[in-house]
C-alpha cells in the first residue's frame, strides 16, 4: 500500500477532520500502521504522547512506532498514563488505533508509589504542633505541549524525590502544588528548598516508560517555607501564605514565613493571593473613557483603563503598588500593551477613524524579542496606537530615544500624560516630541473660577499649538470647566463630565453634553483661537475654514494643498512644525497675517517645497525662514508679497535675526513689495545660501535701509542664474543684491538683472560698508539706474572687488556726488572683463566707470561705449 492509499484509509477510518478536532484536545492521538509496506501515519498528539520523533505532517517512523505499540501491549497499560484501544475489522496487515491519556495522568501518585494525600499529610503534622519545617512548592513549566507538560511535571516530582532528606514526605496539593514535610534533622529550610529548584530546573525528562529523553528543560520552582512550631492548620497556612510572597515577586525563588509579615493582617495576605491570581492567569479586564474633539463633541479616540473584576476587587493603584513591591512592573506592562492590542483586533469596526491611547511604563520598555512579536502579531493596527507616558521620573536620552524610534518605526503617536506636573515640563515636550499633551486635572479642576490658573493654563495652550501638538484637558468634570477650555482653544476633551469610563466602546457621547460642546464653540466664534491641524494629502479650503472661524492652519508634515477662493483674503496663517518634511501647494490663496505674525511660518529643521499656482497674495507680512531649515519656492503661478513692519522681510527672517537656506525655482513670477523702516526683500541679517534659479523675480523696496537680495550683516553666498530680476528700492542706504557689512560671494549666469533705485548711499551689486565682493558674471544682462550721494553699481566701498566678467551686456546709468561703475575708485581688486559689452553713463563729480584705484583691470574684447558728464 503506497502512502496515497494510506492517507485514504486514514481518512475512511478518522474522517479529514480528525487532525483538527485532535488539536482542540490534547488528551487523544490517532495512528495508522502498513505493516506489509512498513509505513506509518500518526497525528501531533499521538506523536508526543507516544513520544516519537517528529516527521514530515503525518508521516511518522514505522519501526519506531510498531516498537512503541508492542512494548506498550506488552505491559497491558499498567501502571501507565496512557491507554490504547485498537480499531477492528481492519485488512491484513493494517493496525490502526487510539492512544489517550487516562487517570494516571492527572493523578501524580504513581510517581515511584510515595505521594500521599492532604489528609495523610495532615495527621503527620500531628496534633499538637510539629517541629518539622513544611515546604508548599509550586511547580512553574513555562513552554511545551500539554502531554509535554504532564512529562515535565512527572520529571520534576521524581527529581525531587531524589533530593529529599530521608524521611521527609511528599503529598499533592493541586495539579502543580507539592507539599513537602522535611525530616526532623533538617537544619536549613531554606537550603533544603533552594536544592530542591536546583534539582527541578536540572532534572532530566523522562517519557512514558521511564527512560530519559532530550530536549531542553524549561520549569523552575517556587516555595513557601515555615520552620515554626505551629498548629497543623495554621503550619500549612503558613507555608501558603509564604508561596504566595514567593509567587507576587515573578521569578523562581524560596520566600520564609515570618510572623511579623503575617501580622500584618489577612489584608495583605489577601491581596498577594489575588495579585499573583491576577498576573499569572491574566484576570485583567479594561474600561474605554471617550475623548472627544473639543469643537463637535465627536469621539476621537478611547484611553484602555486597567481594571479588575470583582473577585479580585484590586484598584489600578493598588496593583501598580504591588507589582512596583514585588518587582513586576514589566510584566503589568506586557500583559497591559497585550491585552489593550487584543481587544483592538477584536472591535475594528469601532477604530475607523480613531484612536486607542495605552498606558506605558517607559522604565519598563518592552524588550526587542517581545516588541517585535507584538508588532509582527498587530502590524497595521499599531497605527491606531497612541502611546501615553505615565512615568514620573525622567527618561535619558538613549531610552528616550530608543521609545521614539519604537514609536515610529510603528507609525504610532505618543502622548505626554499629566503634564503640568513631576517631570512633565517644557524641555521634555521638546525633547519627547508628543503629538498630544495631556493636561493634568489638577490645572482643570475649578479653573473656571480660576483667573490666575487660567492665565497659566492659556500659556501652556498657546505654546502646544505654536509647537504642532494637540491639548487636551483631562478629568473635567464641570460645564464651566469645558467653556473655559473651549475659549482657551483646546482641542480635546476627556472626563467624567464628557463620558466615564465604560466596559464597552460608545459610538457617540450623550447628545445632551455633545450639544454643550458645540453651542459653548457657537457663542465663542471669533474669540476663540481654533486651529486646522491639516493632514498629509488634505486639500484645505481656505475660506470654509475661514467661515467655521478657525484662526490657524498647522501642517506636521506630508503633502498639503491650500486652496483659496477668487482672492477672497482669510486671516488665517500657516504654520509647518519643526523638524517636517512637507511639500504645500498654494492654489490662488490669499492670506492676511494678523498682529506681524508670518503669513508662512516654517518650523526649526524643516525642509518645505512651496508650490505657487495661480495667483497667490500674501499680506502684511511674508514667509519665515529659521536658521535651520530651507525653502524651496517652486511652480507656475504667481506669489505677490507685501510685508510692512519696522523690521520688514518678504522671504527669510527680520534684519536682525538669521534665516535658512533658500532656493527660488518659480517658473511664474515673484512679487515681493517690501516697507518699512529696515527691510529685506529675499534674505536676512545673517542669511544662508540663496539661489534664484527660474522665473521672474521682481523686488520693489520703500523705507530708510533695505537690501533686496542678501544680508545685512553677515558674508552672502548668492546664486542667480536662468531667470529675470528686478530690484527697485527707494531708500536712505540700500543694497539691490548683496550684504551692507558682509562679504559677498555672487555668481550669474544666463540671467537679466536690473537695479533701479534712488536715495543716498547704494550699491546695485556687492557690498556698501566693510564687506569684500567677488563675483563672476556670464550670459549676463545688466541694467543699473540709480541716483544717489555715494553709488556703486558693482562693487564695495574702499576694501576689494573681484570681478570675473565674460559674455556679458553691462548697461551702467547713474546720477550722484560720487560714482564708481564696476569697482571702486580707492578700492582694491582684480577685475577682468572679455567678449562683453559695457555702456557706462554717469552725470557725478567724481567716477570710474570700471576698475579698482588700487586694483589691477583686465580688459580683453570688450565692446566700450562711456559717457561721463555729457
Amino acid at each position: 500500500m503506497d502512502i496515497v492509499n494510506l492517507n485514504e484509509l486514514w481518512e475512511q477510518l478518522f474522517g479529514k477532520l480528525w487532525r483538527t478536532v485532535g488539536a482542540a484536545g490534547l488528551y487523544a492521538g490517532a495512528f495508522l500502521l502498513d505493516d506489509n509496506g512498513k509505513q506509518a501515519l500518526c497525528d501531533r498528539n499521538a506523536i508526543e504522547m507516544l513520544g516519537l520523533p517528529s516527521g514530515d505532517d503525518m508521516s511518522a517512523d514505522y519501526a519506531s512506532v510498531r516498537g512503541v505499540l508492542d512494548r506498550l501491549i506488552e505491559l497491558n497499560n499498567e501502571d501507565l498514563p496512557l491507554s490504547l484501544n485498537f480499531l477492528e475489522d481492519l485488512n491484513e496487515g493494517v493496525t490502526a488505533g487510539i492512544v489517550s491519556l487516562n487517570e494516571r495522568a492527572f493523578n501524580q501518585s504513581y510517581v515511584n508509589g510515595m505521594m500521599l494525600t492532604q489528609s495523610e499529610l495532615f495527621k503527620h503534622l500531628g496534633d499538637e504542633g510539629c517541629k518539622r519545617p513544611l515546604l508548599l512548592s509550586k511547580i512553574q513549566i513555562m513552554e511545551g505541549s500539554k502531554a509535554e507538560q504532564e512529562s515535565s511535571l512527572s520529571s520534576a516530582i521524581i527529581a525531587m524525590q531524589n533530593v529529599l532528606p530521608a524521611g521527609s514526605l511528599m503529598a499533592q496539593h493541586e495539579y502543580d502544588e507539592i507539599w513537602i514535610l522535611l525530616n526532623e534533622d533538617c537544619e536549613d529550610a531554606l537550603e533544603a528548598a533552594k536544592e530542591l529548584r536546583h534539582s527541578v530546573e536540572n532534572c532530566k525528562l523522562y517519557d512514558i516508560f521511564g527512560n530519559v529523553v532530550g530536549g531542553h528543560n524549561f520549569m523552575t520552582l517556587m516555595t513557601g517555607v515555615c520552620d515554626q512550631e505551629l498548629l497543623p492548620t495554621y503550619k500549612m497556612h503558613a507555608a501558603t501564605f509564604a508561596l504566595y510572597q514567593a509567587m507576587a515577586n515573578g521569578k523562581a525563588g524560596e520566600e520564609l514565613f515570618r510572623s511579623e509579615h503575617y501580622a500584618q493582617g489577612n489584608t495583605e495576605y489577601s491581596e498577594i493571593v489575588k495579585f499573583s491570581k491576577l498576573l499569572d492567569q491574566n484576570l485583567f479586564s479594561y474600561h474605554f473613557q471617550p475623548i472627544v474633539s473639543a469643537r463637535t463633541g465627536e469621539v476621537v479616540a478611547y484611553e484602555a483603563l486597567m481594571r479588575t473584576g470583582s473577585e479580585l476587587g484590586l484598584n489600578p493603584l493598588e496593583i501598580l503598588d504591588l507589582a512596583t513591591r514585588y518587582g513586576r512592573l514589566y510584566d503589568i506592562e506586557l500583559a497591559t500593551v497585550r491585552n489593550t492590542l487584543a481587544v483592538l483586533s477584536e472591535n475594528q469596526s469601532y477604530f475607523e477613524e480613531r484612536s486607542l491611547f495605552i498606558n506605558a511604563i517607559p522604565s519598563q520598555l518592552l524588550t526587542d524579542e517581545d516588541f517585535n512579536e507584538i508588532k509582527n502579531s498587530y502590524g497595521e493596527l499599531l497605527e491606531k496606537v497612541v502611546v501615553e507616558m505615565t512615568e514620573s521620573t525622567e527618561l535619558d536620552d538613549d531610552s528616550l530615544n530608543h521609545v521614539i524610534e519604537r514609536v515610529q518605526s510603528a507609525n504610532m503617536q505618543l502622548a505626554i500624560d499629566d503634564f503640568g506636573t513631576g517631570y512633565s515640563n517644557t524641555s521634555n515636550l521638546l525633547r519627547y516630541r508628543p503629538q498630544v499633551v495631556k493636561i493634568d486635572r489638577s490645572l482643570i479642576t475649578n479653573i473656571d473660577s480660576n483667573p490666575r490658573m487660567q492665565k497659566f493654563v492659556a500659556g501652556i495652550i498657546d505654546f502646544l499649538h505654536s509647537s504642532g501638538m494637540l491639548a487636551l484637558g483631562e478629568g473635567v468634570e464641570t460645564i464651566g470647566e469645558i467653556r473655559t477650555l473651549i475659549n482657551m482653544s483646546v482641542d480635546l476633551l476627556q472626563g467624567f463630565y464628557v463620558s466615564r469610563p465604560k466596559p464597552v466602546f460608545v459610538n457617540s457621547i450623550a447628545e445632551e453634553i455633545k450639544n454643550q460642546i458645540v453651542a459653548i464653540n457657537l457663542e465663542a466664534a471669533g474669540l476663540v483661537k481654533k486651529i486646522y491641524h491639516a493632514a498629509a494629502g488634505d486639500e484645505v479650503y481656505m475660506q470654509e475654514l475661514a467661515l467655521e472661524r478657525f484662526t490657524d492652519v498647522h501642517i506636521a508634515g506630508g503633502k498639503v494643498t491650500l486652496i483659496g477662493n477668487g482672492g477672497n483674503m482669510t486671516k488665517i496663517p500657516v504654520t509647518i512644525s519643526d523638524g517636517a518634511k512637507c511639500t504645500v501647494i498654494l492654489k490662488g490663496v490669499s492670506i492676511e497675517a494678523p498682529n506681524d505674525q508670518p503669513a508662512i511660518t516654517i518650523g526649526k529643521n524643516s525642509i518645505v517645497s512651496l508650490y505657487a499656482e495661480y495667483g497667490n497674495l500674501l499680506e502684511h507680512s511674508g514667509i519665515y525662514v529659521p536658521e535651520s531649515s530651507k525653502l524651496i519656492l517652486k511652480g507656475v503661478g504667481m506669489l505677490t508679497i507685501n510685508p510692512e513692519s519696522h523690521e520688514s522681510y518678504a522671504i527669510g527672517n527680520a534684519p536682525d535675526a538669521a534665516c535658512g537656506d533658500i532656493t527660488i525655482e518659480l517658473d511664474g513670477h515673484l512679487l515681493l513689495n517690501v516697507n518699512g523702516e529696515n527691510a529685506v526683500g529675499i534674505g536676512a541679517g545673517h542669511s544662508g545660501h540663496i539661489e534664484i534659479l527660474s522665473g521672474k523675480t521682481e523686488i520693489y523696496c520703500t523705507n530708510a535701509n533695505c537690501v533686496g537680495i542678501g544680508s545685512w550683516y553677515s558674508n552672502c553666498d548668492i546664486d542667480i542664474n536662468h531667470c529675470e530680476v528686478t530690484v527697485t528700492f527707494a531708500a536712505g542706504t540700500a543694497v539691490g543684491i548683496g550684504s551692507m557689512f558682509g562679504d559677498v560671494d555672487a555668481e550669474c549666469h544666463d540671467v537679466a538683472i536690473s537695479c533701479d533705485g534712488s536715495g543716498n548711499k547704494l550699491c546695485g551689486i556687492g557690498t556698501l560698508e566693510s564687506g569684500k565682493t567677488s563675483a563672476k558674471f556670464r550670459n549676463m544682462k545688466l541694467n543699473v539706474n540709480m541716483k544717489g550721494r555715494n553709488i556703486i553699481c558693482a562693487g564695495s566701498y574702499g576694501t576689494s572687488s573681484d570681478f570675473d566678467i565674460s559674455h556679458a551686456s553691462l548697461n551702467l546709468y547713474a546720477e550722484g556726488g560720487r560714482v564708481s561703475g564696476v569697482g571702486d575708485m580707492v578700492g582694491g581688486g582684480d577685475i577682468t572683463i572679455d567678449e562683453s559689452e559695457l555702456s557706462v553713463t554717469f552725470l557725478s563729480g567724481e567716477n570710474m566707470p570700471i576698475g579698482n584705484g588700487c586694483g589691477t583691470l583686465k580688459i580683453g574684447n570688450v565692446l566700450q561705449k562711456i559717457s561721463l558728464n555729457e
